[in-house]
């Protein structure tokens, strides 16, 4: 049987390009492809190729890639695998900060630290703020209960504050998150604030297109039937540029806790439930079929004493639970008893939802929530 004959690079560069556009595409096992077939031809190439360093850089982007796609199709254990294959190649801090979010406790922390001491030295300040703020989470999350956890989460948030430039909220919102475990609530919302300071604009723009903007955007979408605004081409790099959903939706969480802490001025509380709305603005903007999103709405809403609007995203979110729930229940008849995939558990869990949507709906029916911020951080 003949030996396998690696293409040449041109054919290969093609097909790394071809895996980018599918990438761009949202098409993750179609990159798959065409970025492990540029791996099988890159490979042979390592030490005989008359441009080494494109062979490894390539090989090191390829594996890279074929990592982000396995998380986009939740295939975490291939991803570590091919994320793993890519250090082998060339050591990068953003790898190693990608690994670190597939991993839990010690693991993680040691691949962030990796990836914090790489980015220290190129001195490349947006990622060193994403890295400390990845240290800080696991310090309130897996490490909690460790004795150093609430200093070591401390001097991770200062860094990645001292390396935001005011340009990237992360270190701000970990920031707000260590303040509300310490009770601190008027630096919490002080922080919270200052993250949402550096992406208001693009939210604004987006939350523009579905109608939630500006307070005099809401009055006009709502006179002209859902009309809303088109992203202005200056805006739309702000709008390229916000962080990714599950970021923005913990923003908000954060926005709204906050304005339910004790003390908090009327003005301040109306500020945060307002900023609230728009980042779940821009939300909705790309996805629209987020159950949690529509809640979260319900409760800004709320806050703000906005109870027609409170009451219209909160019944949708219940009426998109209650289609989940009919499914999950008409699929489990058909498994005539054999609950193998645990839809029964699926289905508790999700009356246990529509139950506190129901209590949010009644507490707005009698008139709670005006000014007063809700309790959703979960």
């Amino acid at each position: 049987m003949a030996s396998f004959q690696p293409k040449p690079l041109p054919y290969v560069k093609g097909l790394v390009d071809r895996g980018d556009k599918a990438y761009e595409s949202m098409e993750p096992q179609l990159a798959v492809k065409f970025y492990q077939e540029a791996c099988r031809n890159l490979l042979p190439q390592m030490s005989s190729s008359p441009d080494p360093e494109y062979v490894k850089n390539a090989l090191s982007h390829s594996y890279t890639q074929i990592g982000e796609c396995m998380v986009q199709l939740g295939d975490h254990s291939e991803a570590l695998s091919a994320f793993t294959a890519s250090l082998r190649i060339k050591e990068t801090a953003e790898v190693h900060l990608l690994i670190g979010q597939l991993q839990s406790a010690g693991d993680a922390l040691l691949s962030f630290r990796k990836g914090v001491e790489l980015l220290e030295k190129e001195r490349r300040k947006k990622l060193l703020c994403q890295g400390y703020s990845n240290i800080a989470e696991l310090w309130m999350t897996d490490l909690c209960m460790e004795p150093e956890a609430e200093s070591s989460c401390e001097a991770a948030v200062l860094k990645a504050c001292e390396n935001d430039e005011n340009k990237w909220p992360d270190g701000s919102q970990a920031l707000s998150s260590l303040r509300l475990s310490q009770r601190r609530g008027g630096d919490a919302s002080e922080a919270i604030l200052k993250a949402y300071a550096m992406i208001e604009k693009g939210c604004v723009a987006s939350a523009n297109t579905v109608g939630l903007g500006s307070k005099d955007v809401r009055e006009n979408a709502a006179m002209e039937d859902g009309q809303a605004l088109e992203i202005e081409e200056e805006e739309l790099k702000r709008v390229e540029e916000l962080p990714g959903f599950e970021f923005r939706t913990q923003t908000s969480k954060l926005m709204l806790e906050c304005a339910g802490v004790e003390g908090l001025g009327k003005e301040e509380v109306l500020k945060l439930a307002d900023g609230a709305i728009m980042v779940l603005g821009s939300i909705l903007c790309e996805n629209d079929e987020v159950v949690e999103t529509f809640f979260l709405l319900g409760c800004a809403f709320a806050t703000l004493g906005d109870s027609e609007n409170a009451m219209t995203y909160l019944n949708r979110a219940k009426e998109m639970l209650e289609k989940v729930k009919k499914g999950m229940e008409e699929e489990l008849r058909n498994l005539q008893g054999f609950d193998v995939d645990g839809l029964g558990a699926q289905v508790e869990g999700i009356e246990d939802q529509m139950d506190m949507i129901d209590d949010k709906i009644e507490e707005v029916e009698e008139g709670g929530g005006g000014g007063k911020g809700m309790d959703v951080v979960g």
